[in-house]
């Protein structure tokens, strides 16, 4: 398995209620979650984008758990990480980034599965919607925002920016599987970071967890927002910054799974990012 050439982009136009996914070779620098993020909305910035976001490790790893929400109002540009299960639908849908563009002219909800985008009327039973089992389901409600009715993020500003676009809520089901080169180093490797609590800032508790994550902590339906660069375009947890910091750790679980990044790859795409992060102001 190798993904170091291309990125998988789904492209939804709520304007003409279309879609396409582009196999784009040209962001293979951009490793993913926050950074692809910030590239795909400096391509469509104009078209008022709503981002979704994951990286290399999203889907395989442990503590790897979250999904870039990543928007723009006016002058300003909002980055947002939410648990759950979402990042490994969206990896087993097959895809890196879902951006979702224009503004629908009635309230819609979106079932994606796969490749493969249907405009649903608002007065539908959204819940049951989605593929059981291989889904994850948000609904939007005013000042929150529900993954599969537990974990959330919220905000007035996000709150403002999906009334604007008419979206209430959005189901994806991935249904892809995965090969890995060496799974016996992979395996390996999966049990080695699990035994890492130690580089955890919370505690391991009972509350539902984020996928891929056994910890269940009292924090897991917290959204997160902003933060480290590295750790966000994984898209890994902000409780797992110390593990996921560490760039040989990081390299192994890259190169297991087919990429071709190198240090000097991850030291060159980070200053990118700051160079990239001048031209908008996070909030």
């Amino acid at each position: 398995m190798s993904h170091s050439l291309t990125k998988n982009i789904l492209e939804i136009d709520l304007d003409r209620k279309t879609s396409v996914v582009k196999n784009r070779t040209d962001l293979s620098d951009f490793i993913g979650g926050v950074g692809l993020s910030m590239k795909l909305y400096q391509e469509f910035r104009a078209q008022k984008p709503l981002i979704l976001s994951i990286g290399p490790l999203n889907g395989f790893f442990p503590f790897a758990s979250k999904t870039s929400v990543f928007f723009g109002v006016k002058n300003k540009v909002y980055d947002y990480y939410i648990g759950g299960s979402l990042s490994t639908r969206i990896r087993f849908a097959n895809l890196d980034a879902i951006v979702i563009l224009g503004r629908s002219k009635g309230d819609i909800f979106l079932d994606i599965q796969n490749s493969e985008v249907t405009f649903l009327d608002f007065g539908i039973e959204f819940q049951s919607q989605g593929l059981p089992g291989r889904r994850s389901l948000i609904e939007f409600k005013t000042n929150k925002y529900l993954l599969d009715n537990y974990f959330r993020f919220s905000g007035s500003e996000a709150d403002s920016f999906l009334n604007y676009k008419k979206i209430m809520g959005i189901v994806i089901s991935g249904t892809h599987n995965f090969d890995v080169i060496d799974s016996k180093e992979y395996n390996d490797l999966y049990k080695e970071i699990l035994t890492r609590y130690e580089f955890l800032t919370v505690k391991k508790d009972e509350f539902p967890s984020c996928s891929g994550c056994p910890v269940g902590c009292s924090k897991s339906n917290i959204g997160e927002n902003s933060g480290n660069f590295l750790v966000h375009s994984l898209v890994g947890c902000q409780f797992a910054k110390r593990l996921y910091s560490n760039k040989d750790l990081l390299i192994s679980c890259l190169n297991v799974l087919g990429y071709s990044y190198t240090h000097e790859d991850i030291e060159k795409y980070l200053d990118t990012l700051y160079n990239l992060k001048n031209e908008y102001i996070f909030q």
